[in-house]
């Protein structure tokens, strides 16, 4: 609708600015672009046929695009012709596009589009004209390239091998798809910038890796099936084992016992004999590092023997010196070590004398208290009686019989009374039942579960659900909901009722989680039961990562307390959970909801918010106000303004309880008399029961008084019959030993003589101690001298004792192990020796008993299990036998198969796994890296664009393990500085700064794509004149430099003073008015005619290569990558045709931007 007639726009290599105001076509121009490179057109956002395109009134469109070959290369010349058929109606040329829009695109969970079917819904290929449907009515295409007729599908073939990919956002971004863009998960942004990337193998490689990482999964899967599959199998036979083991084996377990023990001796043999080889070769090793240490420790005593050699030629000054003071110390040690020889021998004898004195006194005591205690054990012996007396034993054999009566009367009454108690806990049961009934009706919960199940029929059963998992633990994390039931009770009606109409009843029947996984186990709980919620399902809300405390993007309620604002509906209310209000803020915006008082109400109070603040949303105690500004026009306001509702489901007064409650409570005071008549009877058994008790005890205890009586004589004639004997044996060993003081006299002498040597020793200690005392005050100096000699030794020596330390630690360690060798030669002989004594003098088994062996275990500890449950069996199969012997025999081969079916299976399925599990991490290492690469030097240009413009940014590439489909881009952003650095976010930054998010990240990309352009439709239109300004100047220089895409930049308008060079060239569109329209006609030939003679003179063509389409024909064209040359000037001409159109002489250029574009595009350059 914007192009009449024929347009050419010559494009220039580098920076493209196409301005004017909405409508003017700039969009078409995309639009042109996109189909006639073959692109979807579901990528543009708005047609989805081409016969859409098609001018109401006109046949058809043509258009023609001319793509620069690069240096000493053919440019390449792509035309399009599209035409209603026969059925078209009136056969009119012309050509533009409509104003009809669809629904942006979606993406999916993979990050492809949902148009990558290669386009197969729009046309299919062909050689010159082709048919397709839509709208009931037959469309024709043509398609040439450099003249020649070529099918749609090369046309596609040649713009993916040029890099063109329109479905890719971060090269083809019309205006319908730049909220999409912005709106790009992390995930989505990185699949998109990984298909910019090179010629899209990246993504292709990310995609290969989600399929073999699910193909992975798939097959873990099936492995772990198959192995649970097994174990239950193994079990059955494992359960089966001892029947069929009666009926197979009850004839042969003697010889399986023997078997087993000849087994368990080879076993053991070959066992020790591995473990000698083992410690063998453990001896080895370490003999080798015993090498190793002694040749590091001849290393370290090198230079110790130089340096010693040195010291030692001081020392020998000193040695004469200290061997006079060594000789006369040795002489005081010897000495003072006689003395204290003398001394102690000394102590010893008085020591010994005392000794005897002690033991004689004691000697004497023994002797006489022996004697004593032996009379009065005598007599009492005598004195004690041999047993009990005719009438206790009388009394005892009466008891034996009395006992087992009163014990039986014991049985009979707690049989009674057992279940007398059983019938007071099931009445008990019953009351409790009926009282927890009774107080679920006025349970402000259960209010609430029955309010919103009336809404959302699922809620119960979801609330009851979830308080079930959480308390099982089984969610990963934070999992939430309903919301109703998260939101504490609300007092105020008025707050209950603002809260209530913000949320509404979907928000307040829906389910927040954190994680993914956590997500996934709800969302499948909602589909398995989305038959019982009647087409009423409660939302499931995701949030993967913690958005923090609650932000006010419209500014903090305080700022506005002059119009009566109070706060936002975030602040009425509180929750169990932070969680809840931040799921609310991104899903109902409850932060940006302001809440006033009546006062709010009033319209200048209104009018003054919303006119002076970014207030767009107000609550009062009796209305909801909502302004809408336009998007283009901001000083255009609609307001919607409707009556607050009072709250129903978080209007939490008690409700009217169920019709039975009145029958509900006579039968519970009916159970609870029942339940008192219980206690009294079994209070009446439990006395009888005591006195029963009571009485078997005073028997019971009279008994044993009496059996403790017959036991305590027996056992005091017993021990002092042995007491007798002990006392009788201890005095006659005391007689024998004798007076202990009989050996006094010697020992005094002995005293005398050592008295007498030690004086004589100490006067010659003290002549040789003052000889020493000289000898030292000469060696003094001495000795200073050679300690620092010695101090220098100490670095070296202590490197050599490190040295000497580690080879006596290593052979320390070869000794330890040579003997556990030599401890294992002995046990393997002894073993040979058992084997032979079993097996014969060759001490090898036949092959009947290797045979026999197979079915035995390994293991010597599980050998030996086995031989014992084998013995016990033996003993027990010929009495345990059963019948249906076939039947046991018949599955238990069944199931034999079956294990080795599944185990062959699963080692088939380990081995799969672990080829997919390689494969994955080869791809890995391959796709990986070079992302790492790209990544990095895209977040190198963010960092450094965001810092041009006085902000921070980065775009770090989040990481996920094995998890694939979780790796993301992600662009954080900080445009204040009191800000931390943070993802972009819908959220927390406004349109313009994720306008220039977007545009700066597009920027970096043209360091690491191999596109030959790209197009981006009016993203400045969320920008600030200051944002915009720093973004064009970086636009220009990034686009300036050599080797970048060509760029086409649309936007309705261009702020003043913008810096340009001889890279930018702007492209203006304008209205055509309707005087102008009726000279059209009369001069569009000329004009025509007129610029290919100027573009046939000038050499070398210049920029872009241009595109266009005869006279009458509608046609939107432009061009892609520009050549290295910079197009000549046309000629000053001054045409004729001017005159037609009622203008003045001036060049031919100049007339056709009057009369196509609405102005003078070279004013300003004359």
């Amino acid at each position: 609708m914007s192009f009449v007639g024929t347009i050419v726009l010559e494009a220039g290599p580098r920076v493209n600015l196409v301005e004017g105001p909405n409508g003017s076509g700039k969009s078409s121009l995309v639009t042109a672009l996109c189909v006639g490179l073959g692109g979807n057109m579901k990528a543009l956002g708005r047609q989805t046929h081409p016969e859409e395109l098609i001018r109401r009134g006109c046949a058809g469109f043509e258009l023609e695009i001319t793509l620069s070959g690069g240096p000493s290369q053919p440019d390449v010349v792509v035309h399009r012709r599209t035409e209603r058929g026969a059925q078209g109606g009136k056969q009119r040329r012309g050509g533009g596009s409509s104003g009809s829009r669809v629904g942006a695109q979606t993406r999916g969970g993979d990050g492809t589009s949902e148009s990558d079917d290669r386009y197969e819904q729009e046309d299919n290929d062909i050689d010159a004209w082709d048919c397709g449907g839509g709208r009931g009515r037959s469309i024709q295409t043509m398609w040439q390239l450099d003249g020649r007729a070529v099918t749609e599908k090369q046309v596609r073939e040649l713009s993916r091998g040029m890099g063109i990919h329109f479905d890719n956002l971060c090269q083809f971004l019309p205006q319908e798809r730049v909220a999409e863009f912005s709106n790009l998960g992390p995930t989505e942004l990185l699949e998109s910038t990984e298909e910019a990337i090179g010629d899209g193998h990246l993504l292709q490689q990310h995609k290969d890796l989600k399929q073999r990482t699910a193909l992975l999964k798939t097959k873990r899967e099936e492995l772990q099936r198959t192995q649970d599959r097994l174990g239950r199998v193994e079990a059955d036979q494992a359960a089966q084992a001892p029947e069929y083991n009666r009926l197979r084996r009850r004839n042969a377990l003697r010889r399986e016992v023997q078997q087993l023990q000849w087994k368990r001796l080879c076993v053991e043999k070959e066992r020790r004999i591995t473990q000698l080889e083992r410690l063998r070769a453990q001896v080895a090793a370490m003999q080798g590092r015993v090498r190793e240490a002694r040749q590091r420790l001849a290393q370290a005593k090198a230079p110790l023997s130089n340096r010693t050699c040195e010291v030692e030629e001081l020392q020998r000054v000193v040695n004469a010196r200290s061997q006079e003071e060594r000789d006369l110390n040795g002489q005081v040690e010897r000495s003072q070590e006689t003395l204290r020889r003398l001394e102690q021998q000394l102590q010893a004898k008085e020591e010994e004398f005392e000794g005897l004195k002690a033991k004689s006194a004691r000697w004497r005591v023994d002797v006489a208290r022996t004697r004593q205690e032996l009379d009065r054990v005598k007599s009492e012996r005598v004195a004690l009686p041999r047993g009990l007396d005719p009438q206790q034993s009388a009394r005892q054999a009466a008891l034996a019989a009395e006992i087992p009566q009163g014990a039986g009367e014991i049985a009979t009454v707690q049989v009674q009374l057992n279940q007398k108690r059983k019938d007071i806990e099931e009445v008990a049961a019953g009351i409790r039942l009926l009282e927890a009934a009774l107080q679920k009706q006025w349970d402000l919960r259960e209010q609430r579960l029955q309010k919103l199940e009336r809404k959302l029929p699922l809620s119960r059963r979801l609330y009851e659900w979830i308080t079930e998992m959480r308390s099982a633990g089984r969610f990963r994390r934070r999992v939430l909901g309903p919301v109703l039931m998260e939101i504490r009770p609300m007092p105020d009606r008025t707050s209950a009722s603002q809260l209530e109409f913000v949320l509404t009843d979907a928000n307040l029947g829906a389910v927040i989680t954190e994680d993914q996984e956590d997500n996934n186990v709800v969302h499948n709980w909602l589909d398995q039961n989305k038959a019982q919620a009647k087409g009423r399902r409660n939302r499931l809300l995701f949030l993967p990562e913690d958005p923090g405390p609650v932000q006010y993007t419209d500014g903090h309620p305080s700022q506005y307390a002059g119009f009566g604002i109070t706060g936002t509906v975030d602040q009425i209310f509180e929750a169990t959970s932070d969680l809840v209000k931040q799921a609310m803020c991104i899903s109902c915006g409850i932060n940006t909801a302001y809440v006033g008082t009546e006062y709010a109400e009033q319209a200048q109070v209104v009018e003054a918010l919303f006119s002076r603040t970014p207030v767009r949303r107000l609550l009062t105690p009796r209305l909801s106000t909502v302004v809408n500004t336009s998007e283009y026009d901001r000083s255009y306001r609609s307001q919607k303004i409707q009556d607050l509702p009072p709250a129903e489901l978080l209007n939490d007064d008690a409700g009217a309880a169920h019709g039975d409650e009145e029958a509900k409570r006579r039968e519970l005071a009916t159970m609870r008399q029942e339940k008192a008549s219980l206690e009294a009877e079994a209070q009446q058994l439990e006395e009888s029961l005591r006195q029963r008790r009571a009485a078997v005890r005073v028997l019971e205890n009279e008994k044993q008084q009496l059996q403790n009586l017959r036991t305590r004589l027996e056992k005091s004639a017993m021990d002092l019959l042995r007491r007798e004997s002990e006392l009788a044996r201890q005095l006659t060993r005391l007689e024998h030993e004798g007076e202990p003081l009989a050996t006094a006299g010697t020992l005094r002498n002995e005293l005398c003589n050592i008295a007498e040597e030690m004086m004589g020793q100490a006067s010659n200690t003290v002549q040789l101690i003052m000889e020493l005392h000289d000898v030292h005050r000469g060696l003094g100096a001495m000795e200073l001298s050679v300690a620092a000699a010695n101090a220098s030794l100490v670095p070296l020596q202590q490197a050599v004792r490190r040295a000497a330390e580690v080879v006596q630690a290593a052979e320390r360690e070869v000794a330890a192990a040579e003997q556990r060798v030599e401890r294992t030669q002995e046990r393997v002989r002894e073993a040979e020796a058992h084997v032979r004594e079993e097996l014969g003098p060759a001490g090898r088994p036949d092959a009947a008993t290797l045979e026999a062996w197979a079915q035995f275990p390994e293991q010597v500890e599980e050998l030996e299990e086995l031989l014992a449950a084998k013995q016990a069996e033996m003993e027990q199969a010929q009495a345990a036998l059963r019948g249906d012997e076939a039947a046991v025999m018949d599955a238990w081969q069944r199931r034999a198969t079956e294990i080795a079916d599944l185990r062959q299976r699963s080692a088939a399925g380990s081995n799969e796994v672990q080829v997919v599990e390689a494969d994955v991490a080869a791809r890995k290492a391959t796709w990986l890296p070079e992302l790492k690469r790209h990544m990095e030097a895209i977040n190198e240009t963010v960092k450094r664009h965001f810092a041009s413009i006085g902000c921070a940014g980065e775009v770090v590439l989040r990481e996920s393990g094995e998890e694939f489909d979780k790796y993301a881009a992600e662009i954080r952003v900080q445009y204040r500085s009191q800000e931390p650095l943070r993802p972009l976010n819908r959220n927390h930054h406004s349109g313009g700064e994720r306008s220039v998010a977007t545009m700066l990240y597009l920027m970096a990309l043209q360091g690491v794509t191999t596109t030959p352009f790209r197009v981006v439709d009016e993203i400045n239109q969320g920008m600030d004149s200051c944002n915009e300004r720093k973004v064009f100047n970086l636009l220009v220089e990034s686009s300036s430099r050599p080797d970048t895409p060509q760029c086409f930049l649309l936007t309705p308008k261009l702020i003043a003073g913008l810096h340009y060079n001889s890279h930018v060239r702007v492209l203006p569109l304008r209205y055509m008015p309707a005087t102008r329209m009726s000279v059209l006609p009369a001069v569009a030939t000329l004009l025509i005619l007129e610029a290919e003679g100027h573009e046939g003179e000038a050499a070398g063509g210049g920029g872009a290569v241009t595109c266009g389409a005869s006279s009458g024909r509608a046609a939107a064209a432009t061009g892609s990558q520009a050549s290295h040359h910079q197009q000549q000037q046309p000629q000053q001409q001054r045409l004729p045709v001017g005159e037609i159109a009622g203008l003045p002489q001036l060049p031919w250029h100049r007339v056709k931007s009057i009369l196509f574009y609405g102005r003078d595009s070279t004013a300003g350059q004359d």
